[in-house]
C-alpha cells in the first residue's frame, strides 16, 4: 500500500518589502514578499511541486495579496536587499552581545552549540533521503517480482 498525499506547503521567505496597514488584523508591520509552493507527498516526503504562488504576507494574521509574476519580479530585489541588511545587523548585534558578555570560551562554546544544530538538522534530512531511496528501492522490488511470477 502506497500513501500519496498533495497539498503540503512550503514557504520561502525572501525578505521584508515595506510597512502596510492589514485589513485584516490592523496592524502596521513590514509585510514580507513569500513564494508558496504545493508539494505532492509521498510517505510525508515531498516529492513534486505541483502549483505556485507569490504573495505579500502579513506577519501578524498571515492574510496576503496574491502577485503577478510582473510584480513578484519587481519587488524581490528589494525583499533580498531588505532581508540582507536584517540578517547583518542582527549578525552584528550578536557580536556586539557576544564581546560584551564575557571571554572567548563562552563565545566558542555558543558557536559550537550552534553547529550541533546545523548538524543535527543535516543529519535529520540525510537520513530522510535514505530511507525514501529504500522505500523507492523496495517499490521497485516488488513491482519486478510480481511481474516474474
Amino acid at each position: 500500500m502506497i500513501i500519496f498525499g498533495w497539498g503540503d506547503q512550503h514557504f520561502k521567505d525572501f525578505g521584508p518589502i515595506f510597512e502596510m496597514e492589514c485589513r485584516e488584523c490592523g496592524k502596521n508591520e513590514y509585510w514580507h514578499l513569500y513564494e508558496v509552493s504545493e508539494w505532492v507527498t509521498l510517505y510525508c516526503f515531498r516529492i513534486i511541486p505541483h502549483n505556485r504562488e507569490k504573495i505579500l504576507m502579513c506577519p501578524v494574521c498571515r492574510s496576503y495579496q496574491s502577485l503577478d509574476a510582473h510584480q513578484f519580479d519587481e519587488l524581490l530585489p528589494h525583499a533580498q536587499a531588505n532581508k540582507a541588511y536584517l540578517e547583518k545587523e542582527a549578525l552584528l548585534t550578536k557580536r556586539k552581545e557576544r564581546t560584551q558578555s564575557g571571554s572567548w570560551h563562552n563565545q566558542r562554546s555558543h558557536n559550537s552549540g550552534d553547529h550541533k544544530i546545523v548538524c543535527k538538522h543535516s543529519a535529520n534530512r540525510i537520513m530522510q533521503g535514505i530511507f525514501l531511496v529504500v522505500l523507492l528501492i523496495a517499490f521497485f522490488l516488488i513491482i519486478i517480482l510480481s511481474e516474474s511470477e
